[in-house]
């Protein structure tokens, strides 16, 4: 079986750090083991390459394939008071950016990354857990008297060593710095006026594989603005944050705008990135038959109406465009054979939405018939209102016979 990733590093770095604090013999027992651990965390060592104690008992060692320095507070000691006293879990860590992480430096380009340390060399103890009192010089003693004439000088006394402090160890934190990755502009496209705003993702990318990108972005003017904050957002290493952009537009045409972002990377300290969006309107489309030729008007046609008769019809329009449409429908001019029956006044319409107009003609007098019914509306690109032409005929009545040309109003009547 071929083995795993898991499997062949367990297989080389089952290493241990091994302590003796007193002098070697054959046989002696160790005073630590360290190195237990079978992934890389705190309590795994892979083939160690020194060790070295502290005056005050911590432990150091260099973890070599692990690319890392490892400290344990004070392991032979557990009632030192210091935290994590008396394991073998490494409490510090030097050259990665925690204890999870194993990669090299790449030449060593940071301060605070290693590769392969092969020995360690403690001169002092770390003052942050140094807890050992400064000694005190031993009291001379008192001579002794002796038959001897001359009396036996009492011994100088020999001060203690002051044990030298050196700087505390920093604890290895995530660099800043990251490399940024976004897109250079973003677009919206077509977005209705008055109805529901559009939402587009832009997403910011962090390529580094060891460092964490810090970004912040600047507010937004409308008909754009930031869903997401303005941050400082950190994003860890290969990670990306999603930043939630609004467009809603208060008029048509066009609108740009300019997203400012401020990050950690070096390459790239600020960027824009180009954001870009079109207003659009309603529109009004009357749905009866296309004039032929198109330059003429759509028209409503009833046909011939016995006079003192009325008939109805009915049309409608349709908002098809991606904004709210609004306008008002005006009333047929007084005296005119044609009312309105239906959709008469203002009107307000989503898109889509459909109006329906009623018509009636109720000729007065026989002969043709003309009206125009004049649709206003505040759709952008096109002309402030709409006109349909209705025409109808008025006839005479069956009761009424028609007059002929020159054929007297009474004709006279024959009795035999």
């Amino acid at each position: 079986m071929k083995p795993t990733p898991a499997t062949r590093w367990r297989t080389r770095c089952s290493a241990k750090a091994v302590v003796f604090t007193t002098a070697l013999c054959n046989g002696s027992d160790s005073d630590l083991v360290a190195g237990f651990g079978v992934m890389i965390d705190a309590s795994a060592l892979c083939f160690p390459a020194a060790v070295a104690l502290d005056s005050t008992g911590n432990l150091y060692a260099a973890d070599s394939d692990n690319n890392r320095m490892l400290a344990f507070n004070t392991p032979l000691n557990a009632s030192s008071g210091e935290p994590g006293a008396g394991d073998t879990v490494a409490d510090r860590e030097l050259g990665q950016m925690d204890l999870v992480h194993n990669m090299e430096n790449f030449g060593g380009a940071q301060a605070l990354e290693l590769a392969n340390p092969s020995s360690t060399n403690v001169t002092a103890a770390n003052p942050a857990i140094d807890a050992t009192p400064t000694a005190t010089a031993t009291p001379s003693a008192t001579a002794t008297p002796t038959p001897s004439a001359t009396a036996t000088p009492a011994p100088t006394p020999t001060p203690a060593s002051t044990p030298t402090i050196s700087t505390p160890t920093p604890t290895p934190t995530p660099v800043p710095g990251g490399r940024l990755s976004v897109a250079s502009s973003l677009t919206f496209g077509p977005v209705g006026i008055g109805v529901s705003p559009k939402t587009e993702v832009l997403k910011v990318h962090n390529l580094h594989r060891r460092k964490t990108l810090t970004v912040s972005l600047a507010a937004l003017a409308p008909p754009f603005a930031l869903l997401s904050g303005t941050g400082p957002f950190a994003i860890a290493p290969l990670h990306a944050k999603s930043v939630r952009i609004e467009f809603t537009p208060a008029a048509a045409g066009r609108a740009v705008e300019n997203l400012n972002l401020i990050s950690s990377d070096p390459r790239h300290p600020t960027f824009t990135v180009a954001l870009a969006g079109r207003g659009a309107g309603g529109h009004l489309t009357v749905n009866l038959q296309a004039p032929s030729p198109p330059a003429t008007l759509r028209t409503l046609v009833f046909g011939a109406i016995p006079e003192n008769m009325a008939l109805a019809r009915r049309f409608s329009t349709t908002n098809t465009g991606l904004g709210v449409l609004t306008g008002s429908v005006d009333a047929f001019a007084g005296g005119s054979p044609f009312s309105l029956t239906l959709g008469g006044g203002a009107f307000t319409l989503l898109p889509g939405q459909n109006l329906k107009i009623g018509v009636r003609f109720a000729p007065t007098a026989a002969g043709k018939a003309s009206g125009t019914l004049t649709i206003t509306d505040d759709a952008p690109g096109t002309p402030p209102s709409v006109s349909v032409l209705v025409t109808g005929r008025g006839k005479w009545s069956e009761e009424r016979p028609r007059k002929r040309p020159g054929e007297p109003l009474h004709k006279p009547r024959l009795s035999f």
